[in-house]
């Protein structure tokens, strides 16, 4: 399940790509970045059940909070996907990456994600 990954990260990049004006514009930045770091907090948020259970609280707020920081961001700069007639929020596209890096990151890679064998 881990091309599900892949492939939301490709399309990430490749869409948002196409929105740099120049290479220190904001929103060309928030478009690749934002979604992307969801991708990999969802990742992390998967791996904290996977550890020990005292930290799977703050490990899950932390997650929440850079969750957080990326939504206002992308918020922030007015970013949105337009594909195929469907317009997608930013804060959508950047939950869909929370969730795809939640569900579909394989258990080996938690693990690893934690230290853990």
């Amino acid at each position: 399940m881990f091309w599900v990954i892949f492939i939301y990260a490709i399309c990430t990049i490749f869409i948002g790509i196409g929105v740099f004006e120049t290479f220190w514009s904001n929103l060309g930045w928030s478009a690749v970045l934002a979604p992307l770091i969801a991708l990999s907090v969802g990742s992390t948020a998967r791996s904290s059940f996977y550890g020990d259970r005292n930290f799977i609280v703050p490990r899950l707020l932390i997650a929440f909070s850079v969750l957080a920081g990326a939504i206002i961001w992308i918020n922030y700069t007015g970013y949105r996907v337009i594909a195929f007639d469907v317009e997608i929020p930013g804060w959508l596209w950047v939950t869909i990456g929370f969730v795809v890096g939640f569900l579909f990151t394989p258990k080996k890679l938690s693990l690893e994600n934690i230290g853990t064998t």
